[in-house]
């Protein structure tokens, strides 16, 4: 598969339309049981796996980036 071909593009935007429904709906489930079980520290542990999640797609962004990059710079070579 090409870099920057339409399937590669086709897949990125899938793929984060994926990661930010499920990140929502983690969000909408988790967020209303934890605050009315464990209340104020509940609070805090959202706010910890917000910090968490917020991580994970920094990275993840991170990765896509350099291997969009490999990919301008050396053209004949696969993505990381």
């Amino acid at each position: 598969m090409m870099c920057f071909s339409m399937g590669f593009l086709e897949n990125v935007l899938i793929a984060i339309v994926v990661i930010a429904g499920a990140i929502a709906l983690i969000q909408l489930l988790l967020v209303p049981y934890i605050t009315r079980s464990l209340g104020q520290g509940g609070v805090t542990l959202i706010k910890a796996i917000n910090i968490v999640v917020a991580c994970v797609i920094l990275i993840a962004i991170i990765i896509v980036m350099f291997d969009l990059l490999l990919c301008l710079f050396y053209p004949h070579r696969a993505p990381l």
